[in-house]
C-alpha cells in the first residue's frame, strides 16, 4: 500500500466528489488528480473508478476530458495555501 501524507484529505475529497451530481471542470480534474495518485492502491483506485462511471466516464475517457480541459486553459480557482508546503516559519 502507498502511503501519502495527504490521504486524509484525499479521503474527505473523495467523499465529497461522490456527493457530486453533476460535477464541474474542477471536480473532473480533482477526481483525475486522484486517481493519478492512487493508480496503485487497489482500494482507492476501485473507489474512484466507480466515481468515474457514475459520472459516465471510464478512467480513459476522463483523463481524456481532463486534459481537453487543462488544454483549453482551465486553472483551478480555488486553491488551499495550507500543507507540507506551507509548514514553515520565517523568522528572519
Amino acid at each position: 500500500m502507498m502511503d501519502f501524507a495527504q490521504r486524509g484529505t484525499d479521503r474527505d475529497k473523495i467523499e465529497l466528489l461522490e456527493a457530486v451530481q453533476d460535477p464541474t471542470k474542477h471536480d473532473k480534474v480533482q477526481l483525475c488528480a486522484l486517481m493519478m495518485r492512487y493508480g496503485g492502491d487497489q482500494e482507492i483506485s476501485l473507489r474512484l473508478c466507480d466515481l468515474a462511471t457514475g459520472w459516465d466516464h471510464s478512467p480513459v475517457t476522463l483523463m481524456q476530458e481532463c486534459r481537453e480541459i487543462w488544454l483549453s486553459g482551465f486553472r483551478p480557482d480555488h486553491t488551499e495555501t495550507t500543507g507540507s508546503g506551507y509548514d514553515t516559519d520565517s523568522d528572519s
